[in-house]
């Protein structure tokens, strides 16, 4: 129920882990990148931060039939930023009226831990997911 280890790297290496399995058992290639390394002591976001990255990965697989996924985790001095972005078919320019219950619940986890999600077509082609988390709600 709980993928990531409660310390403050277990984010990080729940999300490398999620790559390189996801890149094995689905055959496509998969980045983590995360230029420098970021802590994240609140077990509660970081869970939601994977869950929602997985979700990301699995809609890229399954109805963008996306080749490659780069997952990137980043932070600033006021958020941490988890993106998600893929090469695959793209998010229809207007799921407004029906988003499917996979945007929904990734909306849902991200207003728990107080962030903001952002689903957006690439311009080069493929899906987009960002979310960010206030510092002050990563690290309580």
């Amino acid at each position: 129920m709980t993928p990531v280890v409660a310390d403050g790297s277990g984010l990080m290496h729940a999300l490398r882990q999620l790559t390189e399995m996801t890149t094995r058992s689905r055959r496509v290639r998969c980045a983590f990148q995360c230029p420098e390394p970021v802590s994240i002591e609140n077990p509660t976001v970081a869970n939601e931060l994977y869950r929602i990255a997985q979700e990301a990965m699995n809609n890229a697989v399954r109805h963008g039939l996306a080749k490659r996924i780069t997952v990137r985790l980043s932070e600033t001095p006021d958020e941490v930023c988890l993106a998600v972005m893929d090469n695959g078919s793209g998010i229809p320019a207007d799921v407004s009226g029906s988003p499917g219950m996979g945007l929904r619940v990734m909306k849902y986890r991200a207003r728990v831990i107080g962030g903001e999600l952002e689903i957006q077509r690439r311009s080069r082609g493929g899906t987009e997911v960002i979310c960010h988390v206030e510092k002050t709600s990563a690290n309580l």
